[in-house]
């Protein structure tokens, strides 16, 4: 009887737990992301902010602040310095040669302007930012890759090659005189005042332009989040970065790639481009802050953001996001003063990152950013497959011209590019399950007016174009039941999609234009309708605007009289699931006043011009659960502890042994906090790679893995060591941070890497040594010979001449 109690009562609380990492505290049937609600707030100010973090509370009753979307300038920073801060990159500092100076095409000399005469690390400390010295930022990540070029660029000095260039005019952009005062100071002072450099306010008549960049509004410029999917997906690679803002298209046309080995080489190959032919120079990078609560109770954590680009793209932020005082449960109380500014438009959303944040949350993108690597992960798309190659058309595929979906098979579309995709199927907020028809309804929606929509045609175009067709291979279902708690089914949508494109990047192509949308069919094809009477244009569209809903919602009536399918979904789509599709609209907007139906975590509660209330999606059968992002919600570091090189001298072709400690940083949990310690750790991979004095490449290893306890041994062959010329040689050994999370793929963080730098010198070799003394041995000995004999033949003629006297 007593072991009967025993398994009972284990039981039991095996299933209360359960029940718990499904659910939380309020439904346990569900699986979901936490907090089961968000509150968008207008708040106007950081000293309303700040009041009102001063005041939150959600037990009894629910208010004030838990994060302000604000940014925070260091001054203001340092005033609150109670309060804890997401920092992020605002503003990039450049310098500008004008490539019509003859003397400034040299790119010695402007190197020696750029990183001799101007320094700085002064001016960063003056100014409060950070020193910047390649075209890439520390959280890119190519900058692992080149960690060399930018320990060579900090050891140029200043000297006198300018003898020609008596004058430089500095100009500046708005807001940028005091920087070029400073400039000018440090260029006269540095070089002994030989080198005359003057600030001008001609905007057209400079040598150098000092100006600045904002980062969130480039990001914003290039990126767009349509209906579920991101255009723009290259804006985060740094190889990108520098083609826009270092090398204004003077770049070689991008490579094939297909491994990390083709992004470092075509990294270091782009970057090495920049310092020959580049005229434009990086100088500093700045700072700014969100402030969120970090009280016991009220504070948050668990928070996974990117540093580059901040809550630009929050995807990540909102998934893994927790409530100290309700880890799976809770309010999230967001501040913003541009709450009243958001529109409820997916095409594109509006670019702002309050209303990006409403959008991660209320849709579910097919990818979401990985802030710790910057690349794409799956979401709602997973790919499966990607094989290059010749592509015809299968039969059965699907053609889209623009105007019509055509079944095709066997055709020649110069496609070279096939991705196997596995669609995460799931409820939308009304209450009908998606469907093969909503992702094919989507990509002809996309395709017929990116051809008629200026601002459509600018962020998708492109990237459509390199769709070529699609071909459905199958719904299937997985029944996924936990006794007692949980008894549903997963439906997963294979479909195979064929693109045209010039270079392959492999890292890129997957979510490039994946078979996705967050919009019922039916919602598509209501804006399809207004948009083609003209009665609506696409920029003006708003799903919870009141003129909006009513034009949407007299057609969403006649529609519902006919059970109306659009005419490329005929076979696809049934009349009885029309009908039932068409229902279920209409009686959302009964209940809702609004037509704003997507399929994400969290659907529109409420709005006003002062707050917008979203609340969590309660539905067994979404596909994604609690976990999905928590290998995302604290970044891990790695160093270098020690490392050793056992024969720092290649004498005789030897192979050179070296031996690099590796530590990564190991999270421990306290209740409601969290701290960090580095530990010896086999969670990294070792990047390796020889260069010699002027950078040029001899050796790299991207694969190296310590072991558990985090030594990593290596050598460099001896077969390598002679070929290698006589000289000094630096090897660079970077760590790379690679850990795994309950079997999910390896998350790599890529963010502010640490490296040492050994000195390996390689001698000249005993043969060369005695051909050397051989050869000064053949040229010294006849002078020697003749010097003798004049010697001897004056010192004879002197001798006579005294024996004269």
């Amino acid at each position: 009887m007593k072991t009967l109690a025993i398994l009972v009562f284990t039981l039991v609380l095996s299933q209360f737990y359960v029940n718990i990492g499904l659910a939380g505290h309020e439904n346990v049937q569900y699986q979901s992301y936490y907090p089961h609600e968000i509150r968008f707030l207008q708040v106007d100010n950081l000293d309303v902010a700040v009041r009102l973090f001063k005041n939150t509370t959600t037990s009894g009753r629910v208010e004030g602040l838990h994060l302000y979307l604000g940014k925070i300038g260091k001054t203001e920073a340092k005033a609150n310095y109670s309060i804890k801060y997401l920092n992020f990159i605002t503003n990039i500092y450049l310098l500008r040669f004008s490539e019509f100076n003859r003397h400034l095409q040299n790119s010695k000399i402007r190197s020696v302007i750029a990183y001799g005469c101007i320094n700085r690390n002064e001016l960063a400390k003056e100014m409060l930012t950070s020193p910047l010295f390649i075209p890439l930022l520390p959280y890119h990540r190519e900058t692992s890759y080149v960690k060399d070029i930018e320990e060579r660029l900090k050891t140029i000095e200043c000297t006198d090659i300018f003898q020609e260039l008596k004058i430089l005019k500095v100009g500046f952009t708005a807001g940028q005189e005091d920087l070029a005062d400073k400039i000018v100071e440090q260029i006269k002072s540095n070089t002994g005042f030989k080198l005359n450099a003057e600030k001008v306010s001609n905007p057209n008549d400079w040598d150098i332009l000092v100006t600045r960049i904002d980062m969130p509004s480039y990001v914003l410029s290039k990126l767009s989040y349509i209906n579920g999917v991101y255009y723009g997906t290259d804006t985060f690679e740094g190889t990108t970065f520098i083609k826009d803002l270092f090398l204004n298209g003077k770049e070689k046309p991008e490579q094939r790639i297909i491994s990390e080995e083709d992004l470092f080489l075509y990294t270091r190959s782009i970057v090495s481009e920049w310092y020959e032919r580049g005229f434009t120079y990086p100088l500093m990078y700045d700072i700014e802050y969100y402030i969120y609560n970090d009280d016991y109770d009220e504070g948050l954590h668990n928070m996974a953001w990117s540093p580059l680009v901040g809550l630009t793209e929050p995807s990540a932020f909102f998934r893994t996001v927790k409530i100290k005082l309700f880890p799976w449960n809770g309010w999230l109380l967001v501040g913003s003063p541009t709450v009243d500014k958001c529109k409820f438009n997916p095409f594109p959303v509006p670019g702002d990152q309050t209303c990006y944040g409403l959008w991660s949350v209320l849709s579910d993108p097919a990818f979401v950013l990985n802030p710790y690597n910057l690349t794409f992960e799956p979401n709602r798309a997973v790919a499966h497959e990607v094989i290059e190659g010749d592509f015809s058309l299968p039969s059965e595929s699907l053609y889209f011209d623009g105007k019509d979906v055509r079944v095709v098979g066997g055709e020649k579309i110069g496609a070279n590019v096939k991705v196997l995709y596995r669609v995460l199927l799931g409820p939308y907020h009304h209450g009908v399950d998606m469907d093969v028809g909503d992702i094919v309804y989507a990509l002809h929606f996309m395709k017929k007016w990116v051809e008629r929509d200026a601002g459509l045609a600018k962020a998708a175009k492109d990237v459509l174009d390199t769709l070529r067709g699609v071909r459905v291979l199958n719904v299937t279902e997985v029944p996924f039941i936990i006794p007692n708690v949980l008894n549903s089914t997963k439906r997963y949508l294979w479909i195979e999609a064929y693109l045209k494109l010039e270079q392959v990047n492999s890292g890129r192509v997957v979510a490039l234009t994946p078979p996705w949308s967050t919009l019922p069919w039916e919602i598509l094809y209501l804006l399809d309708t207004v948009f083609e009477e003209g009665r609506l244009s696409i920029g003006d569209l708003d799903l919870v605007n009141r003129k909006t809903v009513d034009l949407l919602t007299e057609k969403l009536k006649e529609f519902r009289t006919i059970n109306a399918v659009p005419v490329q979904l005929r076979g696809i789509v049934k009349d009885t699931e029309a009908k039932k599709r068409w229902d279920s609209l209409m009686s959302w907007f009964n209940n809702t006043g609004n037509l704003m139906v997507t399929n994400g975590p969290y659907k529109l509660a409420k709005k006003s011009e002062s707050e917008i209330v979203l609340k969590a999606f309660r539905d067994p059968t979404y596909p994604l659960g609690i976990g999905s992002y928590d290998h995302l919600n604290a970044p891990r570091f790695a160093r270098i502890s020690k490392a050793l090189l056992y024969n720092n001298t290649g004498v005789n072709g030897q192979t050179v042994r070296f031996e690099a400690h590796v530590e990564v940083e190991d999270i421990l949990f306290h209740a409601r906090s969290y701290s960090k310690e580095f530990k010896g750790s086999g969670s990294a991979k070792v990047f390796v790679y020889l260069v010699d004095e002027v950078g040029r490449l001899y050796y790299y290893s991207l694969k190296g893995k310590p072991n558990k306890e985090g030594v990593f041994s290596s050598a460099l062959s001896s077969d390598l060591v002679r070929t290698l010329p006589p000289r000094k040689y630096y090897l660079f050994i970077v760590p790379i941070p690679s850990y795994q999370y309950y079997g999910l793929p390896a998350t790599n963080n890529y963010m502010n890497t640490t490296y040492v730098k050994i000195l390996l010198t390689i001698p000249g070799s005993k043969t060369e040594e005695h051909s050397m003394d051989a050869w000064l041995f053949l040229l010294f000995a006849p002078a020697f010979i003749l010097a003798i004999f004049v010697f001897s033949r004056v010192h004879r003629r002197l001798g006579m001449s005294r024996a004269r006297r």
